[in-house]
């Protein structure tokens, strides 16, 4: 987690839970959790239309949520759902309608998902000024967490300041 403030990373360390638990990454004692599936994107070839050298060219691009690939795999969807196990293991998936998808990537977090996401805390919450957001960043514990891979590491916090 890159946290970039004394005071609000020092609050998160305190409540850093242990390595693989829910309150493992964002800290324990909230009131709630949101597990946050990433859209990852989906682009469509068709076999006609090809780049110079006979690829088969990107006609069509979207962001697809987990759903649907759960649903094109024929899997359902479930609170505790793992990107390997609706895509048969594959960290990208391919269909015969042209369409493909790749697993989202460690660590990113779409600046548009963020300022949405930012709306939605906002409007669920008292004190919309105090809102933090801390960022995983998608490749295993917390620094500071029991287990971390780098004890020095040193949090900080980013306040999501604004109207």
């Amino acid at each position: 987690m890159i946290l970039l403030n004394e005071p609000h990373a020092a609050r998160i360390v305190e409540r850093a839970g242990r390595w693989a638990t829910v309150g493992g990454v964002p800290g324990t004692g909230f009131e709630a959790y949101a597990r946050l599936l990433h859209p990852v994107d989906a682009d469509r070839t068709h076999p006609n239309t090809v780049d110079e050298w006979g690829n088969p060219v990107n006609v069509e691009y979207t962001r697809w949520g987990w759903a649907e690939v759960a649903r094109r795999n024929g899997r359902v969807m479930h609170p505790l759902v793992q990107w390997w196990r609706i895509t048969d293991e594959e960290q990208t998936r391919s269909w015969a309608d042209g369409w493909s998808v790749g697993q989202s990537d460690d660590g990113w977090f779409d600046p548009e998902d963020l300022a949405v996401l930012t709306t939605h805390l906002r409007a669920a919450t008292l004190t919309p000024n105090d809102l933090v957001v801390g960022a995983w960043e998608g490749t295993g514990n917390p620094p500071w967490a029991e287990g971390g891979r780098d004890a020095r590491a040193r949090p900080h916090a980013v306040p999501l300041a604004g109207p």
